[in-house]
C-alpha cells in the first residue's frame, strides 16, 4: 500500500494506491517526477527511487529500532 499526501493544509489530499507488488518499477512509476521526502524500509528495490534528483529517503524508525535491539 502506497500512501501519498499533498496539498495546502486547508485542502489536503491523501492518495492510497494498492499494488500486489512492491517492485522497484512500481515505486518509480508512482513517484515519477516527484521531489521531496520518501519514508521506506530498507528494501533494496527502493534504492533507485532514492537516487532520483530531489528525492530524500527517510528511514522507517520501526525498522531502525529493530537493528538496535538485534
Amino acid at each position: 500500500m502506497w500512501v501519498q499526501a499533498s496539498g495546502p493544509p486547508e485542502r489536503q489530499v491523501v492518495l492510497f494506491d494498492y499494488t500486489t507488488s512492491r517492485a522497484q518499477e512500481i515505486a518509480l512509476r508512482l513517484l515519477e517526477g516527484y521531489r521531496g521526502y520518501v519514508m521506506t524500509d530498507d528494501y533494496a528495490g527502493y534504492n533507485a527511487l532514492a537516487l532520483q534528483p530531489g528525492v530524500e529517503r527517510l528511514a522507517c524508525m520501526v525498522h531502525v529500532r529493530r537493528k538496535f535491539i538485534e
